[in-house]
């Protein structure tokens, strides 16, 4: 349509719409491939790890909103989370080796919980932030372009990675998705901050108290 047009075409959306689509695809493709991406645990160690990161993602999808609420500082949440993710990806990558002797399946767990959380904190908070910058574009529209992208970019990270770690190795695979999410924080912090629904409820609300006092 039009409206999906204009979205996709306006350049500080676009750059939002990839990054949203580049963070997703990761947490897609690290919930899809976990195997192929952490080969030196057994398939209970896999299910457990699994598991907590779902369940970390649970409170992390509500902090996501309560922050924004809080701070009402959408593009540095957004940002810093993002980035927080990618440090955190890149440790992984770096326990993930499986021709190491020590086992990490501890610190594995620790860190797939703050991974788990911090990328469901991002599907909210960058849905909101979606929304701030597109309005008055309606809210379903831009959910389903946001979808769009997140679909193609976890459709582009799995596949990749799929031919990415047997033609290298897993810790390859493991930075690839740490690199996905550093550009997506490169790319949330090219776009302006602008809170365009912000502006428009205060200006409104300004309206709504001047036509008040000018009742009296």
């Amino acid at each position: 349509s039009v409206a999906v047009w204009e979205l996709c075409t306006t350049p500080s959306l676009l750059l939002m719409f990839v990054g949203y689509g580049l963070l997703v695809g990761t947490l897609y493709s690290f919930e899809t491939l976990m195997d192929t991406l952490l080969p030196a645990l057994s398939t209970s160690q896999l299910s457990a790890v699994g598991t907590v990161a779902l369940l970390a993602g649970l409170p992390g999808a509500l902090f996501g909103g309560w922050i924004l609420d809080y701070s009402h500082n959408y593009k540095g949440t957004n940002v810093v989370m993002c980035g927080a993710a990618a440090v955190i990806m890149a440790v992984i990558a770096v326990l993930s080796d499986p021709t190491a002797s020590v086992s990490y399946f501890w610190p594995l767990v620790l860190l797939c919980v703050l991974l788990g959380f911090l990328l469901c904190a991002l599907l909210s908070a960058g849905f909101e932030w979606g929304v701030e910058l597109s309005y008055p574009c309606t809210e379903s529209t831009v959910a389903g372009t946001l979808n769009v992208f997140a679909n193609l970019g976890g459709i582009v990270m799995i596949y990749g990675l799929e031919a990415l770690v047997p033609a290298l190795n897993c810790v390859v695979g493991n930075l690839f998705q740490a690199g996905a999410l550093l550009l997506g924080a490169v790319l949330f912090a090219a776009i302006p901050n602008e809170l365009k629904r912000q502006q428009a409820r205060e200006v409104s609300i300004a309206e709504v108290a001047q036509g008040e006092s000018g009742a009296f």
